[in-house]
Protein backbone atom coordinates (compact mmCIF):
# COMPACT_ATOMS: atom_id res chain seq x y z
CA UNK A 1 0.00 0.00 0.00
CA UNK A 2 1.41 3.51 -0.73
CA UNK A 3 0.53 6.62 0.95
CA UNK A 4 1.18 9.75 0.36
CA UNK A 5 3.18 12.36 2.15
CA UNK A 6 0.98 15.26 3.14
CA UNK A 7 4.10 17.74 2.85
CA UNK A 8 4.34 20.53 0.65
CA UNK A 9 7.52 22.11 1.89
CA UNK A 10 8.66 25.80 1.16
CA UNK A 11 11.52 26.85 -1.61
CA UNK A 12 13.89 27.52 1.67
CA UNK A 13 13.03 23.77 3.01
CA UNK A 14 13.25 22.08 -0.43
CA UNK A 15 16.50 23.63 -0.94
CA UNK A 16 17.53 22.29 3.09
CA UNK A 17 16.11 18.48 1.94
CA UNK A 18 18.32 18.57 -1.75
CA UNK A 19 21.81 19.74 -0.25
CA UNK A 20 24.46 17.15 -0.92
CA UNK A 21 26.50 18.64 1.69
CA UNK A 22 27.72 16.83 4.56
CA UNK A 23 26.49 19.28 7.12
CA UNK A 24 23.53 21.47 6.68
CA UNK A 25 22.07 24.24 8.72
CA UNK A 26 18.74 25.86 8.26
CA UNK A 27 17.31 28.52 9.72
CA UNK A 28 18.40 31.63 11.45
CA UNK A 29 15.37 33.30 12.10
CA UNK A 30 11.94 32.48 14.07
CA UNK A 31 9.03 30.69 12.59
CA UNK A 32 10.65 29.71 9.23
CA UNK A 33 9.56 25.98 9.89
CA UNK A 34 12.82 24.99 11.29
CA UNK A 35 11.51 21.88 13.75
CA UNK A 36 8.92 20.69 10.97
CA UNK A 37 11.67 20.67 8.28
CA UNK A 38 13.64 18.67 10.35
CA UNK A 39 11.01 15.91 11.38
CA UNK A 40 9.86 15.39 7.76
CA UNK A 41 13.91 14.98 6.01
CA UNK A 42 14.38 12.85 9.04
CA UNK A 43 11.00 10.44 8.10
CA UNK A 44 11.61 10.80 4.17
CA UNK A 45 15.15 9.42 4.64
CA UNK A 46 14.14 6.77 6.85
CA UNK A 47 11.50 5.41 4.51
CA UNK A 48 13.56 5.42 1.57
CA UNK A 49 16.24 3.81 3.29
CA UNK A 50 15.15 1.22 5.15
CA UNK A 51 16.77 -0.46 8.51
CA UNK A 52 18.96 3.15 8.98
CA UNK A 53 18.43 4.76 11.87
CA UNK A 54 17.85 8.66 12.40
CA UNK A 55 18.55 10.36 15.60
CA UNK A 56 17.40 13.40 16.58
CA UNK A 57 18.21 15.58 19.44
CA UNK A 58 17.18 18.63 21.62
CA UNK A 59 19.33 19.75 24.39
CA UNK A 60 16.61 18.62 27.00
CA UNK A 61 13.93 16.36 26.95
CA UNK A 62 10.71 18.64 27.54
CA UNK A 63 12.04 20.57 24.92
CA UNK A 64 12.31 17.18 22.70
CA UNK A 65 8.56 16.34 23.70
CA UNK A 66 7.28 19.92 22.92
CA UNK A 67 8.85 20.35 19.38
CA UNK A 68 10.13 17.05 17.89
CA UNK A 69 8.31 14.71 18.88
CA UNK A 70 4.98 16.28 18.71
CA UNK A 71 5.36 17.22 15.44
CA UNK A 72 6.96 14.00 14.28
CA UNK A 73 3.50 12.43 15.94
CA UNK A 74 1.44 14.86 13.77
CA UNK A 75 2.96 14.08 10.24
CA UNK A 76 4.17 10.27 10.40
CA UNK A 77 1.04 8.40 9.48
CA UNK A 78 0.17 5.44 11.60
CA UNK A 79 0.43 2.78 8.77
CA UNK A 80 4.13 3.35 8.58
CA UNK A 81 5.24 2.68 12.06
CA UNK A 82 4.45 2.92 15.99
CA UNK A 83 5.91 5.70 18.55
CA UNK A 84 7.31 3.34 21.42
CA UNK A 85 7.32 6.13 24.55
CA UNK A 86 9.17 3.80 26.91
CA UNK A 87 12.16 4.08 24.51
CA UNK A 88 11.57 7.78 22.64
CA UNK A 89 11.52 5.66 19.54
CA UNK A 90 9.42 5.68 16.42
CA UNK A 91 9.81 2.25 14.88
CA UNK A 92 8.70 2.29 10.99
CA UNK A 93 7.67 -1.08 9.38
CA UNK A 94 10.62 -0.98 6.68
CA UNK A 95 13.23 -2.14 9.83
CA UNK A 96 13.94 1.85 10.00
CA UNK A 97 14.11 3.66 13.40
CA UNK A 98 13.74 7.45 14.65
CA UNK A 99 15.85 7.84 18.04
CA UNK A 100 14.66 10.96 20.00
CA UNK A 101 17.33 12.40 22.35
CA UNK A 102 18.33 15.06 24.36
CA UNK A 103 21.80 15.73 26.01
CA UNK A 104 21.87 18.15 28.68
CA UNK A 105 25.77 17.93 29.28
CA UNK A 106 29.03 17.29 28.12
CA UNK A 107 29.99 14.36 30.59
CA UNK A 108 27.77 11.50 31.49
CA UNK A 109 25.40 12.47 28.77
CA UNK A 110 27.71 11.84 26.05
CA UNK A 111 28.63 8.68 27.29
CA UNK A 112 24.85 7.03 26.56
CA UNK A 113 25.49 7.45 22.82
CA UNK A 114 28.95 5.82 22.82
CA UNK A 115 27.92 2.83 20.82
CA UNK A 116 25.41 4.18 18.57
CA UNK A 117 25.59 3.71 14.90
CA UNK A 118 24.17 6.88 13.83
CA UNK A 119 23.30 7.01 9.89
CA UNK A 120 21.37 10.86 10.12
CA UNK A 121 21.82 13.34 12.76
CA UNK A 122 19.51 15.96 13.55
CA UNK A 123 20.31 19.16 16.11
CA UNK A 124 17.01 21.10 16.46
CA UNK A 125 18.28 24.57 18.33
CA UNK A 126 21.89 23.92 17.54
CA UNK A 127 23.48 26.59 18.90
CA UNK A 128 22.24 25.59 22.66
CA UNK A 129 24.36 22.39 22.01
CA UNK A 130 28.60 22.74 22.23
CA UNK A 131 31.14 22.11 20.09
CA UNK A 132 32.61 19.45 22.35
CA UNK A 133 28.70 17.66 22.09
CA UNK A 134 28.63 18.24 18.26
CA UNK A 135 32.36 17.27 17.78
CA UNK A 136 31.76 13.94 19.71
CA UNK A 137 27.84 13.00 17.89
CA UNK A 138 29.69 13.28 14.66
CA UNK A 139 32.54 10.76 15.70
CA UNK A 140 29.42 7.94 15.84
CA UNK A 141 27.84 9.12 12.13
CA UNK A 142 28.71 5.55 10.33
CA UNK A 143 26.99 2.97 7.97
CA UNK A 144 27.88 -0.85 6.83
CA UNK A 145 28.26 -1.43 3.21
CA UNK A 146 25.07 -3.11 2.60
CA UNK A 147 23.12 0.03 3.14
CA UNK A 148 24.29 2.11 0.51
CA UNK A 149 24.21 5.38 2.37
CA UNK A 150 26.23 8.46 3.22
CA UNK A 151 25.42 9.40 6.45
CA UNK A 152 25.06 13.37 7.24
CA UNK A 153 24.19 15.91 9.90
CA UNK A 154 21.07 18.18 9.43
CA UNK A 155 20.76 21.22 11.93
CA UNK A 156 17.71 23.74 12.37
CA UNK A 157 18.76 26.93 14.79
CA UNK A 158 18.39 30.53 15.86
CA UNK A 159 21.39 32.57 16.23
CA UNK A 160 22.58 32.64 20.33
CA UNK A 161 23.09 29.84 22.27
CA UNK A 162 26.42 28.36 23.96
CA UNK A 163 27.83 26.89 20.64
CA UNK A 164 26.38 30.58 18.83
CA UNK A 165 30.13 31.79 17.75
CA UNK A 166 31.04 28.25 17.05
CA UNK A 167 28.49 27.56 14.50
CA UNK A 168 28.14 31.12 13.11
CA UNK A 169 32.57 31.00 11.80
CA UNK A 170 31.06 27.26 10.39
CA UNK A 171 28.26 27.96 8.75
CA UNK A 172 27.67 31.75 8.24
CA UNK A 173 31.20 33.59 8.58
CA UNK A 174 32.53 30.40 6.59
CA UNK A 175 36.09 30.83 8.28
CA UNK A 176 37.54 27.49 8.33
CA UNK A 177 40.54 26.12 9.84
CA UNK A 178 42.86 23.24 9.21
CA UNK A 179 40.81 19.91 8.41
CA UNK A 180 37.42 21.42 7.47
CA UNK A 181 36.75 21.27 4.21
CA UNK A 182 34.35 24.50 2.61
CA UNK A 183 32.25 21.91 0.28
CA UNK A 184 30.98 20.01 3.85
CA UNK A 185 29.26 23.18 5.40
CA UNK A 186 25.97 24.46 3.84
CA UNK A 187 23.65 27.36 5.42
CA UNK A 188 19.86 27.48 4.06
CA UNK A 189 18.64 30.83 5.48
CA UNK A 190 14.82 31.35 6.35
CA UNK A 191 12.68 33.47 7.77
CA UNK A 192 9.53 33.89 9.29
CA UNK A 193 7.94 34.75 6.01
CA UNK A 194 8.96 32.30 4.24
CA UNK A 195 6.88 29.96 6.43
CA UNK A 196 3.30 30.68 3.91
CA UNK A 197 1.11 27.93 6.61
CA UNK A 198 2.45 30.30 9.68
CA UNK A 199 1.76 33.47 7.82
CA UNK A 200 -2.27 32.35 7.36
CA UNK A 201 -2.87 30.72 10.26
CA UNK A 202 -1.06 33.39 12.94
CA UNK A 203 -0.81 36.40 11.06
CA UNK A 204 -0.08 38.18 14.36
CA UNK A 205 2.94 36.41 14.73
CA UNK A 206 5.09 38.28 12.34
CA UNK A 207 3.68 42.02 14.44
CA UNK A 208 5.19 40.38 17.78
CA UNK A 209 8.36 39.74 16.12
CA UNK A 210 8.59 43.42 15.33
CA UNK A 211 7.90 44.64 18.48
CA UNK A 212 10.72 42.80 19.85
CA UNK A 213 13.44 45.08 21.42
CA UNK A 214 16.20 46.25 18.34
CA UNK A 215 18.96 43.41 18.71
CA UNK A 216 16.60 40.44 19.46
CA UNK A 217 14.63 41.86 16.39
CA UNK A 218 17.74 41.26 14.38
CA UNK A 219 17.81 38.01 15.06
CA UNK A 220 14.59 36.17 15.30
CA UNK A 221 12.77 38.47 12.29
CA UNK A 222 15.38 39.12 10.17
CA UNK A 223 18.17 35.97 11.34
CA UNK A 224 20.82 38.29 11.67
CA UNK A 225 23.57 36.37 13.45
CA UNK A 226 26.04 39.40 14.17
CA UNK A 227 23.77 40.92 16.74
CA UNK A 228 25.44 38.73 19.91
CA UNK A 229 29.03 39.66 18.37
CA UNK A 230 28.62 42.60 21.25
CA UNK A 231 26.52 43.64 23.58
CA UNK A 232 23.31 41.92 23.42
CA UNK A 233 20.95 43.09 26.03
CA UNK A 234 19.72 46.60 25.67
CA UNK A 235 19.02 48.21 28.51
CA UNK A 236 22.58 47.54 30.25
CA UNK A 237 23.66 51.06 31.40
CA UNK A 238 27.12 52.38 32.53
CA UNK A 239 26.37 55.64 34.31
CA UNK A 240 29.60 57.07 36.25
CA UNK A 241 27.20 59.46 38.31
CA UNK A 242 24.86 56.94 40.02
CA UNK A 243 27.94 54.47 41.07
CA UNK A 244 27.68 55.65 44.54
CA UNK A 245 24.10 55.70 45.27
CA UNK A 246 23.19 52.36 42.46
CA UNK A 247 20.63 53.94 40.90
CA UNK A 248 19.90 54.05 37.26
CA UNK A 249 23.11 51.73 36.52
CA UNK A 250 24.52 48.10 36.54
CA UNK A 251 28.00 49.39 37.23
CA UNK A 252 28.60 50.94 40.79
CA UNK A 253 31.48 51.53 43.37
CA UNK A 254 33.62 48.43 44.57
CA UNK A 255 32.56 47.27 47.74
CA UNK A 256 33.29 43.79 50.05
CA UNK A 257 30.45 41.27 49.86
CA UNK A 258 28.73 39.96 53.26
CA UNK A 259 30.73 37.07 54.51
CA UNK A 260 27.18 34.67 54.21
CA UNK A 261 26.46 35.96 50.51
CA UNK A 262 27.06 32.86 48.00
CA UNK A 263 29.76 33.01 45.41
CA UNK A 264 29.87 31.48 42.55
CA UNK A 265 31.45 30.88 38.94
CA UNK A 266 30.43 31.15 35.35
CA UNK A 267 32.62 30.21 32.08
CA UNK A 268 32.17 31.64 28.19
CA UNK A 269 34.33 28.77 26.17
CA UNK A 270 34.89 31.86 23.67
CA UNK A 271 35.31 29.28 20.51
CA UNK A 272 34.57 32.40 18.35
CA UNK A 273 36.04 35.34 20.92
CA UNK A 274 38.44 34.99 23.58
CA UNK A 275 36.93 33.08 26.98
CA UNK A 276 35.51 34.93 29.57
CA UNK A 277 35.53 33.47 33.26
CA UNK A 278 33.36 35.57 35.63
CA UNK A 279 32.54 35.37 39.70
CA UNK A 280 29.46 35.95 41.09
CA UNK A 281 28.57 37.51 44.35
CA UNK A 282 24.58 36.87 45.27
CA UNK A 283 22.87 38.74 47.91
CA UNK A 284 19.81 37.82 50.35
CA UNK A 285 17.45 38.99 47.76
CA UNK A 286 18.80 37.00 44.97
CA UNK A 287 20.70 39.59 43.36
CA UNK A 288 23.62 38.77 41.72
CA UNK A 289 27.04 41.23 41.44
CA UNK A 290 29.82 40.73 39.35
CA UNK A 291 32.89 40.58 41.24
CA UNK A 292 35.92 39.32 39.38
CA UNK A 293 36.53 38.45 35.87
CA UNK A 294 39.15 36.88 33.77
CA UNK A 295 39.63 37.47 30.04
CA UNK A 296 41.46 35.18 28.01
CA UNK A 297 42.37 38.28 25.77
CA UNK A 298 46.23 38.74 25.65
CA UNK A 299 45.72 41.46 23.18
CA UNK A 300 43.97 44.18 22.24
CA UNK A 301 40.32 43.55 23.86
CA UNK A 302 37.53 42.87 20.86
Amino acid sequence: MELELAYRPTGKQLAFHASTADEVLYGGAAGGGKSYAICWDALMRCLKYPQTHAYLFRRTYPELEMTLVRTMMRIAPKELGKYVSSAHELRLSNGSVIHFCHLSNEGEGLLKYQGAEIHWLYFDELTHFTKPMYDYLRTRLRAEKRLGITPCVRCASNPGGPGHGYFKRLFIDRRFEAGEEPENYSFVQALVTDNRALMRQQPEYLKQLETLPPKLREAWLYGSWDVYEGQFFEDFRDVPEHYEDRQWTHVIEPFAPDKGWTVCRSYDFGYGKPFSCAWWAVDYDGVLYRILELYGCTRTPN
